[in-house]
């Protein structure tokens, strides 16, 4: 038996993060025997030095800039910390 993990799609979303979706395929003697799905999110300014080559060329292929980098970290830390505007009654 092998075992295949491939890359079978990358979305880009709004604010810089990349969801990818990974394929398992079990195969036994070249036919697919049963396959799985599992999806990775990456987030702007993220290590990716471990990740496919492919997946670098879409990020700092100006995908991930400074000023993207910068407003993703501000969206974050704004929902880790939101602004409280209730006045007591």
């Amino acid at each position: 038996m092998l075992e295949k993990k491939i890359v079978e799609q990358y979305t880009i979303l709004a604010d810089g993060q990349v969801q990818c979706r990974y394929e398992t395929i079990i195969l036994e003697d070249g036919i697919p025997l049963s396959s799985s799905y599992h999806r990775e999110v990456v987030e702007p300014g993220q290590d990716i030095s471990k990740k496919s080559a492919l997946l670098k060329k879409i990020v700092n292929g100006n995908l991930w800039d400074a000023e993207t980098v910068a407003a993703y970290e501000a969206k974050k830390a704004e929902a880790l910390n939101p602004k409280k505007d209730i006045k007591p009654a």
